[in-house]
């Protein structure tokens, strides 16, 4: 936030839109939610699932936009010559939980999946508003199951 509050500083001279990336994942990478997940799930361990502390019955974890790098690189470009907004959160519109990331890295790699529920509640989701994305630019993202057998290494099923 600081920031981007001090690049707003530079905004009567110069045209400052501070993106906010949610969620990225992608091929090669390590040290981030998707991969450790994947990672857990290839090593049979327990993924632990922080509960809601509001509703009982969400049984999912934490919940949050994601967003292929490959999806991020093309919004990136398209934003480039045109007039954009100070602050553009930059995901995709669906909002997904640990337990369903974690299900979709399972079936790809043809695995069971442990859960596992935390005594500690989540604070918070990470659910980025995406309706001015939407709108400024319309953008189409990579599906998730197939992003993540490319994470994986295994090549996405094509649509045929």
């Amino acid at each position: 936030m600081q920031a981007e509050e001090s690049l707003q500083l530079l905004a009567p001279g110069l045209e400052v839109t501070s993106l906010r990336l949610f969620g990225l994942y992608g091929p090669g990478q390590s040290g981030r939610l998707v991969p450790n997940l994947a990672e857990a799930v290839r090593a049979g361990r327990a993924v632990v699932i922080e509960p809601n502390p509001h509703e009982a019955q969400d049984d999912g974890g934490l919940r949050l936009s994601l967003c292929h790098v490959r999806d991020a690189a093309s919004i990136l470009a398209s934003l480039a010559g045109i007039e954009a907004p100070r602050y553009l959160n930059v995901a995709s519109s669906e909002a997904r939980s640990v337990r369903t990331i974690a299900c979709a890295i399972g079936e790809a790699l043809g695995s069971a999946v442990a859960f596992e529920t935390s005594p500690r509640p989540r604070a918070f989701d990470l659910i980025a508003d995406t309706a001015l994305l939407q709108g400024l630019l319309e953008p189409r993202f990579e599906r998730f199951e197939d992003g993540v057998k490319e994470l994986l290494g295994a090549a996405p099923e094509t649509a045929g």
